[in-house]
């Protein structure tokens, strides 16, 4: 069951279950849903925008930049193994890795996503 679809019925049956304190806290059953929805929407629309930009920094790099950090931070593939099919030592792919790591925080913070 998710939290965006869970109903006042649906919340009053599970007051007594373990994990789900409420009591205490104030605000009607509504309300507590009413917030949680809000954060759920809230945070689906931080997600888009975050996916939105980066695909944009994703395009805006070199294939083989965006080859390098694609392998690694999407597929998980050891640096090693990338640099192999790169051609470049593992050393390099590495500092590059940083760098690229470096603008996108830098490109993060200057769209004021990250603080």
């Amino acid at each position: 069951m998710s939290i965006r679809n869970t109903t006042i019925t649906q919340l009053r049956q599970m007051e007594d279950q373990e994990g789900l304190v409420l009591q205490g806290c104030g605000g009607s059953l509504r309300e507590w849903q009413d917030g949680i929805n809000h954060l759920l929407t809230e945070e689906s629309t931080i997600k888009v925008q975050l996916t939105s930009y980066l695909n944009r920094f994703l395009k805006d790099l070199s294939r083989e930049d965006r080859y390098l950090f694609l392998r690694r931070y999407w597929h998980g593939d050891r640096v090693d193994v990338i640099a192999h099919s790169l051609g470049i030592t593992p050393h390099l792919a590495s500092v590059r890795l940083f760098r690229l790591r470096q603008k996108l925080k830098y490109n993060l913070q200057r769209e004021g996503m990250l603080e």
